[in-house]
């Protein structure tokens, strides 16, 4: 099973031709999943989840950016057991965990900050179509 460690193993990732792959960013493993989406014929699923992924991948900084901005405050007021931490220490404590395709309409990036932050709960990013940032919610 070949690894691609995302945004580094683009090319490579666009050139498999098969399912049989896991994803890293930065060496930390990424789960995908696709959801059953109508209208999407069987043979164009891997390239549909393909152009997501990387759709997502390009826009990780902005995400973890918007997310620091929503989540920040909230951390340091309620669920931090240390002292506070500033933008830089909250973001780069935010990993890629998980992307989900629900549909065509939406996708959602969850982040595994590694450090149970928010107690078991994880910032997930969702993304409309076009991979705009359209909200950041704690789930869990």
């Amino acid at each position: 099973m070949k690894t691609f460690d995302l945004p580094k193993d683009f090319v490579e990732f666009l050139a498999h031709s098969d399912w049989d792959f896991t994803l890293s960013n930065l060496g930390h493993p990424i789960q995908v999943s696709l959801q059953e989406i109508e209208g999407l014929k069987e043979e164009d699923e891997l390239g549909y989840l393909k152009t997501v992924v990387i759709g997502i991948i390009a826009k990780i900084e902005e995400a973890r950016k918007i997310a620091a901005d929503s989540y920040l405050d909230e951390y340091n007021e309620k669920w931090s057991k240390g002292g506070l931490i500033t933008k830089e220490e909250f973001i780069a404590r935010m990993k890629i965990g998980s992307i989900n395709v629900p549909d065509w309409k939406e996708a959602f990036l969850e982040f595994d900050d590694g450090c149970d932050m928010f107690w078991g709960h994880a910032l997930s990013v969702r993304f409309d179509a076009a991979f705009d940032i359209q909200e950041v919610t704690l789930e869990g």
